[in-house]
């Protein structure tokens, strides 16, 4: 009997588990030129500096949208009247950062070229798709969680093959990585480890008491 009300209780943690991930859901916003927001949902964000991503080819500085040659690299415009640091990757590849510890979380990307072209942000199968204008055209996304849970990667394209960048950061708290997006295999493999530790500690009696 105990060796059943053992099995019942790891069906229930698992049963728990999925219908969490079934309830979980992420919102992507697209918030045009428009300057930044002061909330995602029901979070409240601020602006976030991440320093140097994996893959960038540099980093330039923004006053008032236009480069001011304070980074190690250049990029001619930016919206928003922006002053900051926006990144800079020049690839016809996709890109990706992580997320700790973050929400909700809003940046702003921009072409290479001064025209229009289609932008890409996924986050969890949430796909965002915008047109952008590289001549101080800017446009933001923004992502929010729904049921609590973490977010953790974005992933970008540009059908421009010169490259794009990023910038312009929001999140409600937690930081940002450069890196590949977390395909969620850590999380698999933490219930992978649970339950084996959960089967052992039972076998192992039963093992000792038939001997």
């Amino acid at each position: 009997m105990k060796t059943i009300a053992k099995i019942s209780a790891l069906a229930s943690l698992i049963t728990v588990f999925a219908l969490y991930q079934a309830s979980a859901s992420i919102v992507g916003v697209d918030l045009g030129t428009a300057n930044p927001p002061t909330t995602l949902g029901i979070y409240t964000v601020t602006p976030f500096e991440p320093g140097p991503l994996n893959g960038e080819n540099g980093y330039a500085h923004e006053t008032n949208g236009n480069d001011d040659g304070g980074g190690t690299t250049s990029w001619a415009t930016w919206g928003q009247n922006y002053t900051g640091f926006v990144h800079v990757f020049l690839t016809d590849q996709s890109i990706s950062f992580t997320l700790t510890g973050v929400h909700a979380i809003y940046f702003y990307e921009e072409p290479n070229q001064f025209a229009d072209f289609t932008m890409t942000a996924t986050m969890a199968g949430n796909t965002i798709q915008t047109i952008v204008n590289g001549f101080h055209g800017s446009s933001g996304i923004g992502f929010y969680a729904t049921a609590g849970e973490f977010l953790t990667s974005v992933t970008i394209t540009c059908s421009d093959t010169s490259g794009f960048a990023i910038g312009e950061f929001g999140v409600d708290n937690g930081t940002i990585h450069g890196g590949l997006p977390d395909n969620g295999s850590s999380v698999v493999l933490m219930f992978i480890g649970l339950g084996a530790l959960l089967m052992s500690s039972w076998v192992a009696p039963l093992l000792r008491a038939r001997s």
